[in-house]
């Protein structure tokens, strides 16, 4: 199995293209939806400086199925599957199989969704077979470490900040948003006063994304 790593910042070709801004860039590009613009051609040449094609280890014990979630950063890359949880160096050794399926301590069940932290050291893990806590794992020693209490367990998305966790719930929640701190404790929430018609649209949901610090949301309703 391949990866395309690009670089200018950090560009990443896996299937499709995943643009992430440069450490020296504050901003993030803004299109005004609401005026016309010329269309045209963009070549990869015109935003591609470097690549790097990395290989990943693959053994009977390394199979990797079509359906899988990834995170690719600086120190690491990891395949999470409904399996296994493999964690890879970027230059695509395994390092570990940082978690696998089951119902015992270090393990999951369906994976709900999942975030890295800023300093990539720290796999925080939301699955369905526990909603009432997060799974946290050390990526630098791969023991799982002390599990994070949900003060609300209605969590579809979630990203990890230095000093916070900012929580997205789902459509149903009293709650759209709320933020905790590591024990588990809330700090802050906004309440869901929306009245939801649920549809079938394909491609509509939830957008929460972290860019050079700073946490970007869109519903399907903003």
């Amino acid at each position: 199995m391949m990866f395309n790593v690009f670089n200018k910042g950090l560009i990443i070709l896996i299937g499709a293209i995943l643009f992430s801004c440069s450490p020296q860039e504050t901003t993030v590009p803004v299109i005004d939806l609401t005026t016309s613009h010329e269309s045209g051609q963009l070549c990869l040449n015109e935003i591609l400086t470097d690549y790097k094609l990395v290989r990943l280890e693959t053994s009977p014990e390394i199979l990797i199925p079509q359906s899988y979630r990834k995170y690719i950063g600086e120190k690491y890359i990891l395949i999470l599957t409904d399996d296994k949880i493999f964690q890879f160096d970027t230059e695509g050794k395994l390092i570990r199989i940082l978690a696998s399926h089951g119902k015992g301590p270090g393990e999951y069940s369906r994976i709900n969704h999942f975030n890295v932290n800023s300093d990539e050291n720290k796999l925080y893990l939301k699955h369905y077979g526990d909603r009432e806590n997060l799974m946290v794992m050390d990526l630098d020693s791969g023991s799982e470490l002390s599990e994070i209490p949900l003060p609300d367990n209605r969590v579809s998305k979630f990203i990890v900040a230095d000093d916070h966790i900012l929580c997205v719930g789902y459509k149903s929640s009293s709650l759209e948003l709320f933020t905790m701190n590591f024990k588990g404790q809330m700090l802050d929430s906004l309440p869901n006063k929306k009245e939801y018609i649920f549809t079938s649209f394909a491609g509509r949901g939830e957008y929460l994304k972290r860019i050079n610090g700073q946490i970007y949301f869109m519903n399907e309703f903003t």
